[in-house]
């Protein structure tokens, strides 16, 4: 870890259909963007989130409308 104060994970298991399903998410702030703290206007900052599991699904079911 960097600058964060802590870690930004999770993992979770349940059962889906009869079959264990394992479900982990981290994310990860990657900085500042041109961050102008002066002029009073918004900074923005980027984060990076990934999203994992071992469920039997397809791609296709995944995908958010």
């Amino acid at each position: 870890m960097t600058t964060d104060k802590f870690s930004k994970e999770i993992t979770t298991e349940f059962n889906a259909g009869g079959h264990k399903v394992r479900l982990c998410g981290i994310a990860k702030g990657a900085g500042m963007i041109a961050p102008d703290l002066i002029s009073g206007k918004p900074a923005c900052a980027t984060m990076l989130s990934f999203i994992f599991t071992d469920a039997n699904i397809t791609q296709g079911r995944l995908i958010r409308h």
